[in-house]
């Protein structure tokens, strides 16, 4: 039973629902729709596709919506302009096409914001400039890193907190029609900085319809990690604007530092970007990009992504298998093993973390055979996981949603179960279903914890059982 989770992102590579099955047959748990890509007409067959494949296979698949955010971008650029380093260059509003001398840049914000000192970078970093002087509408620069600059390419601030939302008009729209089809499982916001950015219209239009995931792309967010820890439902290292906007060797301490928080906190977090990148176009990963994987994984990520991979790959079936192998291989060294210490960190719920972090020791201890979660909710699974068990994990909830969102979430095996009045029937019907639907045999031994399950009760009545089928 897998632990580690796989997002695929959908695309032209694979969008009907062969292509889907072949993914998750391959070993993706949820899928990426990415409205940067992604028209809303595309959407709709994709979710289509997904719940059908869903459905045949008889299992939970997730639907991960990433927003676009905001973007910073220069205007158009004379073909063939060349910027060569120690130049001068400016920054301004004029919407004229720029040449060697100047370019437009279309973001008051930007200038509001940067100070003599600061760089500026464009095309992903590849092109660097240090601010000489800035005004409310011209940037003085002076050239760091050289060549061609082409129309439309984007900007990246690394130095500063842009006064911007991360929730542009586009955004909204994309949002309010996935959520209208309701297909959407997590939401992930672009480009958050602040704890605030997971607050107000986007937490009022999703009200409790998905779960909310903050990506970290900025150095401004890392300032405020906790704050936006906790105000998000999981986080995603995306590490595509965040190598850009930090220098490369700090990004992998970077990652560990997240992934160590959001454990710590109890909220699945995903890896991203450029996992396996050469196998946009070879069948086979370099063996640095397998040790990315294998490193994500030894830190205990709950999920690594594949984006253009999947999207526009040659080989997205084989993307995914291989980096299920990955998983599963790295998963399964004593390293690994090795690496899944309880976390010391109380969570901010003691009473579920005092039963979580027990039940994995007393199953454990008694070498149970597997660990059962009965939840409505999910908050006792992400307990649950956040112990990373070293045995078998089953979720039981009477709520689809909930199972959807547990795709994502590290050791989650779900089963649909009956909502029941008390904790006695509930336990019967587990026993029940372990054994009809053969996740257990007679003479096994589980573990079973559950959160407060029904509506009568007004205190987090919290349970541990034993049950020796």
């Amino acid at each position: 039973m897998s632990a580690t989770r796989i997002l695929a992102t959908l695309g032209t590579a694979c969008s009907d629902q062969a292509a889907v099955q072949r993914l998750a047959e391959a070993g993706a748990t949820a899928f990426r729709l990415n409205f940067s890509h992604t028209s809303h007409d595309l959407y709709a067959r994709r979710v289509t596709a997904v719940r059908a494949v869903e459905q045949k296979l008889e299992r939970p698949l997730g639907i991960l919506i990433d927003l676009q955010g905001p973007k910073l971008r220069i205007g158009e650029m004379a073909d063939g302009t060349a910027l060569s380093a120690g130049d001068n260059f400016r920054f301004d509003m004029d919407s004229a096409i720029g040449d060697a001398q100047r370019c437009c840049l279309p973001h008051p914000e930007i200038y509001a914001a940067l100070k003599a000192g600061q760089q500026l970078l464009v095309d992903d970093g590849t092109r660097r400039f240090e601010v000489l002087q800035a005004t409310a509408e011209v940037l003085d620069t002076k050239v760091l890193v050289g060549g061609t600059l082409s129309s439309q390419k984007g900007v990246n601030v690394p130095a500063v907190t842009l006064p911007i939302t991360p929730l542009s008009d586009k955004d909204e729209a994309d949002l309010i029609f996935a959520l209208a089809q309701g297909s959407v499982d997590w939401v992930a916001l672009s480009f958050v900085q602040s704890a605030d950015d997971l607050q107000g219209r986007i937490r009022e239009l999703i009200d409790d319809r998905a779960a909310l995931m903050a990506k970290i792309e900025r150095p401004a967010a890392l300032a405020t990690l906790p704050a936006i820890i906790a105000a998000a439902d999981g986080l995603m290292v995306a590490r595509g604007d965040l190598g850009v906007e930090l220098p490369q060797q700090q990004v992998p301490m970077v990652q560990r530092e997240i992934i160590d928080c959001c454990r710590a906190a109890g909220k699945p977090v995903v890896v991203a970007t450029q996992m396996l990148e050469s196998m946009i176009e070879q069948p086979v990963p370099t063996r640095a990009e397998t040790s990315d994987v294998a490193s994500a994984v030894f830190e205990q990520a709950d999920a690594v992504m594949l984006s253009a991979e999947t999207a526009i790959g040659k080989h997205p079936e084989e993307a995914v298998a291989v980096m299920r192998r990955i998983a599963d291989a790295t998963e399964a060294h004593p390293l690994s093993r090795q690496a899944r210490v309880r976390h010391s960190t109380v969570s901010d719920d003691p009473n579920y973390h005092a039963v979580a972090r027990n039940a994995v020791a007393l199953a454990e201890n008694i070498d149970a055979d597997m660990l059962v979660v009965f939840s409505l909710s999910g908050a006792t699974a992400l307990q649950v996981a956040r112990e990373r068990p070293t045995l078998p994990v089953i979720i039981m909830t009477p709520k689809p949603e909930v199972r959807r969102r547990m795709t994502l979430v590290w050791g989650a095996h779900t089963m649909l179960a009956e909502a029941h009045n008390s904790y006695d029937t509930a336990f019967e019907q587990i026993h029940q279903q372990l054994l009809t639907d053969g996740k257990a045999t007679v003479g096994q031994t589980a573990v079973i914890v559950t959160g407060p399950l029904f509506k009568q009760v007004a205190h987090k009545d919290i349970t541990i059982r034993v049950l020796h089928l």
